[in-house]
């Protein structure tokens, strides 16, 4: 295919059980271009960016529930210590 030659833009509907099928057929006669509409739904660089900050704040929850429960454990005999230290 050559930029000279003339183009149109086809849609295609079909149910989704038979697409695979019917695009690799159209994609052998080797004289149609696709063009990928759902290029930003699915990048999995950005999935796995997402769960590592997931799983970084998560990690930091879990630190911030420790020492919560660490400084409730000092202080909770004697709560007025709380007011002399802070």
């Amino acid at each position: 295919m050559f930029r000279s030659e003339d183009m149109t833009l086809q849609n295609l509907i079909c149910h989704k059980d038979n697409v695979w099928d019917v695009v690799n057929m159209i994609g052998q006669l080797d004289k149609v271009e696709f063009i990928n509409l759902n290029r930003n739904r699915y990048d999995p660089k950005k999935w796995q960016e997402t769960q590592d900050k997931i799983n970084f704040f998560e990690k930091i929850e879990s630190s911030l529930r420790t020492l919560s429960n660490a400084i409730v454990d000092v202080f909770k005999d004697d709560p007025k210590e709380i007011k002399k230290r802070f």
